[in-house]
């Protein structure tokens, strides 16, 4: 079966030409700092950047016309493993969901200027997948953009971006200067022939004709060549475009302040304590997801406010790295501020006072057959998980208060979420099936996340048996 090609689909524009700009920055216009390196690889000795600083992984965009998210998120990504030799896969969705035109598709500057004001968030903060399939035009599009992505995607931003102008056919001129852009600032991106890719590599072909080479979005097996030989052939290269790099350090998140300490806990040296200066959703909003910490492992209480301390128990050995890798911490830095210290007997009251709390406003037990469906990465919170599958499922879902609010039905639909009251911080999950009457149901099953901490499971039962209150459909 022959793989998918768009640019031998008349019907795919997932590029759309940008529109004239006189405000674009072109390459040459800043002759102190862009301007040709004589020690730049030959084309008869090629170049790669894959090659030289390490591959990255192919994406796939389905039936979507995000290419011009695919192909800047992978420009992202290879600049930030040039800069900190680490692979981070980044989101071709957060790119895509803000600039797609209503037709389908984008323009490459509004890629480039997401890339220079916002960045790329993670992948695991904005999913490009769809349950793990590949992703549908619908899903591009669908979801919000959150503040907490775009936080996250200040990490990644570059600095400027640049434009090469290129003639049709290319001049010889426009050869040179694609190698350049390829050899100092680690490729560009641009559109061919209706389709956008991160062209990273350049060499001569077997037949001796000089090429440019691409990070393919269709899958191992997608990448393309842009030769002198299909130049010939009429195919176009249109609006290339380069990113200079802004360093890390500078635009990192800046750290947060709301964290007091973290110590050993007194009777197992393996797990810690975060003490919080902040309520309750401003810790989950920031550090609940990367940490793992599933919400019974959380007690709220700001009503209360014990000197304005919230608490986030346990964190274990294999987590602490992930804590401080979010807080930006060097080891030097990680030993001043937050090395453990034995807990004082203000902490041990503190800590029995958490403990009468959780006893007054822990979970309630609710019951159901149970089958557990094996270890997720979204197995820590049921919400995540289930806006996994219902992408339009609102933020700030911390309690049951606001699990509650969103509730507009009260009839069950399959693939809709359903609310549970299982205490103050509520649960939800997705409805697979029901039996019975739509209006009456009997048995109900749902598929649902952070019952067991870290696992997915399935559970039947009668509505009253699951603690069902209402669905968001």
């Amino acid at each position: 079966m022959n793989k998918y090609n768009p640019i031998l689909d008349d019907n795919y524009n997932g590029c759309l030409p940008n529109p004239k700009d006189a405000r674009d920055i072109v390459f040459g216009d800043i002759p102190e700092v862009f301007k040709a390196d004589p020690s730049a690889p030959s084309w008869e000795q090629g170049y790669s950047v894959e090659k030289t600083f390490g591959k990255l992984k192919r994406e796939h965009q389905g039936s979507s016309s995000s290419c011009v998210g695919q192909g800047w998120s992978k420009y992202l990504e290879m600049l930030e493993l040039v800069e900190n030799k680490k692979i981070t896969d980044l989101s071709a969705k957060f790119v895509y969901r803000q600039i797609f035109q209503s037709n389908g598709g984008a323009y490459i500057r509004d890629g480039a200027k997401l890339a220079v004001g916002q960045g790329d968030c993670e992948e695991k903060l904005c999913l490009s997948y769809n349950n793990g399939k590949n992703p549908s035009e619908e899903f591009m599009r669908s979801g919000q953009i959150t503040q907490y992505m775009k936080d996250n995607a200040s990490i990644f931003r570059s600095k400027k971006f640049v434009n090469l102008p290129v003639s049709f056919p290319l001049t010889n001129e426009d050869w040179e200067n694609m190698k350049q852009l390829i050899w100092q600032y680690h490729g560009f991106v641009a559109g061919y022939s209706g389709h956008c890719q991160y062209f990273c590599k350049y060499g001569l072909t077997p037949e001796g004709k000089k090429y440019v080479g691409t990070i393919g979005s269709y899958g191992e097996g997608s990448d393309m060549q842009y030769s002198e030989f299909i130049v010939n052939r009429g195919a176009r290269i249109f609006d290339i475009t380069s990113l200079v790099d802004l360093p890390n350090p500078p635009n990192k998140i800046n750290r947060p302040k709301y964290i007091e300490k973290v110590v050993k806990t007194k009777d197992d040296p393996k797990c810690w304590v975060i003490y919080c200066g902040m309520k309750f959703e401003i810790v989950g909003n920031k550090i609940m997801d990367l940490l793992g910490l599933s919400f019974s492992e959380v007690q709220e209480i700001s009503e209360h406010e014990f000197n304005g301390y919230a608490l986030a128990s346990p964190i274990t050995e294999d987590r602490i790295d992930t804590f401080k890798e979010f807080f930006n911490l060097s080891p030097a830095e990680w030993k001043i501020k937050y090395s453990p210290k034995p807990i004082d007997k203000v902490v041990g009251v503190f800590q029995f006072l958490i403990e009468v709390i959780s006893e007054l406003f822990g979970k309630i037990k609710f019951g159901g057959n149970i089958e557990f469906l094996g270890r997720h990465r979204l197995g820590y919170n049921c919400v995540l998980y289930a806006r996994s599958h219902y992408p339009n499922l609102p933020e700030g879902l911390w309690n049951l208060r606001q699990k509650r609010a969103i509730i507009n039905s009260s009839t069950p639909q399959v693939g809709c979420v359903a609310i549970m009251n299982t205490g103050w911080i509520g649960h939800c999950g997705i409805v697979e099936s029901f039996m019975g009457d739509q209006s009456n149901p009997g048995e109900i099953t749902i598929v649902e996340a952070n019952y067991k901490r870290g696992y997915i499971s399935r559970r039947t039962g009668r509505p009253a048996d699951l603690k069902l209150i209402g669905y968001f459909t």
